[in-house]
């Protein structure tokens, strides 16, 4: 096994046995803690790899540096909690429907919900009410970073940042259909105008969500344990059919197999460890949220998808980062919210800044597109 598949196994050795409460059998010769940490990091896993890590008999030779970050979130997702607390309690007052999404509702599966990393609070509001909650927001000291059309993202330092959502997934995303009526999925709580999903709902949207993120730009470790640990915990009112049944493309239930497959694989040892399959190797090359290079080359697929040439399908991509999609172009220019027309004219201001600033940035991204490889995204693999 190389080293980079011994760093994996090693790392998924640290979850599991954070999960379950165990010890970590010690580390293999030939890896570092460093190169496991640094994995542990990029997946979004660092905080619940140290609390399997700290018990091994082999003290991790950067354990100070990493029981530092672990404090850090511990702290962060503790202040996560109180703020989602206190905001749902200040909407519920102003009579604001809102239903948390995302990691705020797998949390609690985890051994302490702080374990669980978030990089923000995801908030799902009526789309005549976004407004009346994004001012509670900036009364709380939030100031408005930016509004692609999807959602509003809000920070507030030195780390809250919360996203107003309109919908559950953006209306230019290939599954936007699957899920174009949100508040048809929302049942009320204990708490006034808070709204959550079903069990058997949540899984439906995680499963699309991770789904959204593997065919873009990808998806890590992170979004596989997320789904095993929900199924594990509600399989018995879980109703799998009726799941398929609201994903409903073949695209979208192969997927789901496949990530419940690789799930049971590397968190109940069922089938033996692997990195073989397309899935895996995917994931594990990954990121939390994927990796520009997956991204361009899920792009290039999807235009040879489409009878392009593998060479035509990279010009395509290189015209779509020339002329970003508008969601992203709104990130950029907020001004574009309120008056798309200007929308040609922001273009050409932003080219003029790169030329000016960054010209070899032209040169190198198309360098860099045109080496795109599409051998190792391949889904029919």
């Amino acid at each position: 096994m190389n080293s980079a598949n011994e760093v994996s196994r090693y790392l998924l050795e640290l979850l599991r046995c954070a999960l379950d409460g165990a010890t970590p059998a010690e580390k293999p010769d030939g890896i570092s803690w460093v190169q496991i940490s640094a994995m542990a990091k990029r997946h979004g896993v660092s905080a619940l790899a140290f609390y399997a890590a700290k018990h091994c008999a082999q003290r991790p030779d950067n354990y100070d540096k990493w029981q530092e970050s672990y404090h850090i979130a511990l702290v962060k997702g503790g202040n996560q909690e109180y703020e989602l607390a206190r905001l749902s309690k200040a909407f519920s007052e102003a009579e604001i429907e809102h239903m948390p999404l995302k990691g705020s509702c797998i949390r609690g599966l985890y051994p302490a919900a702080p374990l669980r990393e978030m990089s923000d609070l995801d908030i799902l509001v009526p789309e005549g009410k976004i407004e009346q909650a994004q001012a509670i927001l900036l009364q709380f000291g939030y100031t408005v970073c930016s509004d692609n059309g999807a959602h509003i993202e809000l920070k507030k330092p030195p780390y809250l940042c919360v996203e107003l959502h309109r919908n559950l997934i953006s209306t230019e995303e290939d599954f936007y259909e699957v899920v174009r009526e949100p508040w048809k999925l929302a049942r009320p709580t204990d708490t006034p105008f808070c709204y959550e999903m079903s069990p058997e709902d949540t899984y439906f949207y995680l499963l699309l969500h991770a789904a959204k993120h593997y065919y873009f730009l990808g998806m890590g470790i992170r979004s596989v344990l997320d789904i095993w640990l929900y199924r594990r915990k509600f399989a018995d009112c879980i109703d799998m059919q009726a799941v398929e049944q609201k994903l409903s493309m073949p695209k979208l239930i192969t997927f789901k197999k496949e990530i419940e497959d690789l799930g049971e694989r590397w968190f109940e040892n069922k089938g033996g460890w692997f990195t073989t399959s397309d899935m895996a190797q995917r994931v594990l090359s990954g990121a939390t949220y994927g990796t520009k290079l997956q991204g361009n080359a899920n792009i290039v697929l999807k235009e040879m998808e489409k009878g392009k040439e593998v060479r035509a399908a990279k010009h395509s991509v290189y015209l779509k980062m020339i002329f970003l999609p508008t969601a992203h172009m709104k990130k950029l220019y907020p001004v574009l919210c309120r008056a798309p027309w200007l929308l040609p004219f922001c273009h050409c201001a932003r080219w003029l800044r790169i030329l000016i600033h960054k010209p070899a940035n032209v040169v190198t991204r198309y360098r860099e597109t045109m080496q795109i490889s599409v051998d190792n995204f391949n889904d029919d693999t």
